[in-house]
């Protein structure tokens, strides 16, 4: 159910979006964006590089990059490099972070 929900907040959010165009910059919040893209990554065990975050939250590379480090200062995300291609970078959510976002979207339905 917590996936069905961060999908449905996350499908929302891009809805509102482009609904909105030009004029959807007034619905930023690219760490929650961030966060819930993140927690639908997890649960599908997908990897996400950097420049992945930055697109699923509808930002600018540096904004995300800005995001994501304050997200790691923070201890919900955790950097990790990639086996594959050493150059990139892939992000997920912590341990931690995992358990807040399951909590909160088990007790709501919108974002």
């Amino acid at each position: 159910m917590p996936l069905q929900r961060a999908l449905r907040i996350y499908q929302a959010r891009r809805s509102r979006r482009a609904l909105f165009a030009p004029d959807s910059d007034i619905f930023g919040e690219p760490a929650w964006d961030i966060l819930l893209d993140l927690f639908i990554a997890h649960e599908r065990r997908q990897p996400i590089c950097l420049s992945d975050a930055s697109l699923g939250a509808g930002v600018p590379l540096s904004t995300a990059q800005r995001w994501v480090k304050q997200l790691l200062d923070r201890g919900l995300l955790v950097r990790h490099s990639d086996g594959r291609d050493h150059r990139r970078v892939l992000v997920s959510l912590s341990e931690h972070a995992v358990k807040l976002m399951r909590s909160y979207l088990e007790k709501h339905d919108g974002g």
